[in-house]
């Protein structure tokens, strides 16, 4: 039995299915369009279903080595936009609070350095 057989199977049996057993009023008025929109609709899930194991395999194909490159290359997109931020909250800090500026350079230059360091743990684990 595939996949599609049971989800057929499945589709038959609710269609076919008196309503007062599933414990529904039976509807006079029902269109036999929507049913046929229906049960084609699970024909193509189970189509799909039948498409996992190729998507599955596919995503297997994807190497350790390249997930390794797109974490490396995630840490320092994220260590780049930390040091932007950094810069921009150091200027603005100095232009409100002109003398505590070496305070606030010293303080920003540390905080872009923690923020960089992850690109380099990120190169030395990955």
């Amino acid at each position: 039995n595939t996949v599609q057989e049971k989800v057929l199977e499945a589709v038959q049996t609710m269609v076919s299915t008196p309503a007062a057993t599933l414990g529904v009023e039976p509807v006079e008025d029902v269109d036999v369009t929507e049913t046929n929109e229906r049960k084609d609709m699970f024909e193509m899930f189970a189509a799909a279903g039948d498409a996992a194991p190729a998507v599955s395999e596919a995503a297997s194909s994807i190497s350790a080595e390249a997930l390794k490159k797109i974490g490396v290359g995630l840490a320092a997109l994220g260590s780049a936009i930390g040091v932007g931020l950094v810069g921009a909250k150091a200027a603005e800090a100095t232009g409100r609070n002109p003398g505590a500026a070496g305070e606030i350079r010293t303080q920003a230059i540390i905080f872009a350095a923690l923020a960089e360091g992850i690109v380099f743990i990120a190169l030395f684990l990955g």
